[in-house]
């Protein structure tokens, strides 16, 4: 993988390569690992960690404790229950607030890329999710 990650960032050297991985079989702080050995920026989408019953392939903290913010480029926030990626970004496994919290704790800097799963309503469920995600943001005081 290492190897792999190095040879694809020789290809394009004036561009940053991003290592994002789509329901990931590893935990995330391994594959945060091999992102930084490859040279590689990471993106990140904490709902990957967990299965459909719930459980996660790692507590999400283990991945919070060892990031560096300057390896993460992306943070890609969407929400995850028994039935799958859901429309909206609201109640599920993914706790939102305590990613923005971290988030903010440790100036995080990057994007965040809001992912829903498709409906017939795709701008309503986006707005709703957006709506969401500020209302926590506020109590939080991040905006």
């Amino acid at each position: 993988t290492i190897a792999n990650l190095k040879r694809y960032g020789g290809v394009l050297p004036n561009y940053s390569l991003i290592l994002a991985v789509e329901n990931a079989q590893l935990t995330a702080p391994l594959t945060l690992n091999l992102a930084a050995q490859g040279g590689v920026l990471f993106a990140y989408d904490e709902a990957n960690t967990f299965k459909t019953d719930g459980t996660s392939l790692n507590p999400p903290g283990d991945f919070w404790d060892a990031v560096r913010m300057d390896l993460l480029t992306s943070v890609h926030l969407k929400q995850k229950t028994s039935h799958g990626v859901t429309t909206q970004i609201n109640s599920g496994y993914v706790d939102f607030k305590a990613i923005l919290k971290r988030l903010k704790k440790n100036g995080y800097s990057g994007d965040l890329l809001l992912e829903n799963a498709p409906t017939d309503e795709p701008l309503h469920d986006a707005v709703q999710s957006r709506a969401y995600l500020l209302t926590i943001s506020k109590a939080l005081g991040i905006v």
